[in-house]
C-alpha cells in the first residue's frame, strides 16, 4: 500500500508565479513542505496502526520486523520516502507479510503460568487490538531453528509438522482502518498548505 503526498494541481497553478521568478527558491519550499507533511503522515500512520493491533510503534518501523524484504525495501513495514530534487512527492509505504500472534499482548501469558506452576501448558490466549482475548487451547510456544518464538498448532494426532499462528497483516489493517485514513485528511493535508505559505513568506 502506497500514500501519495504531493501538492494538489490548484495550489501548483498558485505557485506559478513564485516559480518563475525564485526557481531555486520556490523549489526547496515545495520539498519542505511536501516533507513535513510526510512525516505528519508517517507518524499518523504508525500511531493508527499500533493502536488497531495493540504492539509497539518501535515494531512497525524495525527493519525486517514485519516489513517485507526486497530490492529497494528497507524492511521497515512503514517507510516514508521523501521529496527531493525537482520531486514534489513523498510517498508512505506500508508493507509487510502477516504478524505472528508472538508478538500481540497476552500471547505467552497461559503457557508461562502453566510452566510457572509445574502443569502441563493449556494453550495459549493473545489478543489483537482492542478485541477481546482469543484462547486457543491446543496451541504451544515453540523455538524455530532461526532462534524465533512462535505460537503454535499441530493439525493431526502427527508431533510434526507444526504451524505458526498469524495474525493480519500492516497493509491490511491500514487499508480496512478508517481512523488512519481521517487523520491523513483532517490533519495531514492542512499541515501541508500551512507549511507550504509559511514557507514562501519566507521567500518574499
Amino acid at each position: 500500500m502506497q500514500v501519495s503526498i504531493q501538492i494538489n494541481p490548484r495550489q501548483l497553478a498558485r505557485l506559478d508565479a513564485f516559480l518563475a521568478e525564485f526557481p531555486r527558491k520556490a523549489g526547496i519550499a515545495l520539498q519542505r513542505a511536501v516533507n513535513k507533511a510526510g512525516s505528519k503522515a508517517f507518524t499518523v500512520a504508525k500511531r493508527a496502526i499500533a493502536s488497531e493491533l495493540g504492539i509497539k510503534q518501535a515494531d512497525l518501523v524495525t527493519a525486517h520486523r514485519f516489513g517485507s524484504p526486497g530490492r529497494g525495501r528497507t524492511g521497515k513495514a512503514i517507510d516514508l520516502i521523501k521529496a527531493g530534487k525537482d520531486k514534489y512527492e513523498a510517498t508512505l509505504r506500508i508493507s509487510g507479510r502477516r504478524i505472528p500472534v508472538i508478538f500481540f499482548r497476552g500471547a505467552t501469558t497461559s503457557g508461562e503460568k502453566s510452566k510457572a506452576a509445574g502443569r502441563k501448558g493449556k494453550g495459549v490466549r493473545f489478543k489483537i487490538g482492542r478485541r477481546g482475548y482469543t484462547a486457543v487451547r491446543n496451541a504451544f510456544l515453540a523455538k524455530m531453528q532461526s532462534g524465533h518464538v512462535g505460537t503454535c498448532i499441530r493439525r493431526g494426532k502427527k508431533r510434526y509438522p507444526i504451524y505458526e499462528l498469524l495474525g493480519p497483516s500492516i497493509p491490511y489493517v491500514a487499508e480496512k482502518n478508517a481512523e488512519f485514513k481521517t487523520d491523513l485528511d483532517l490533519d495531514v493535508r492542512p499541515l501541508m498548505e500551512k507549511e507550504l505559505d509559511r514557507q514562501l513568506d519566507l521567500i518574499i
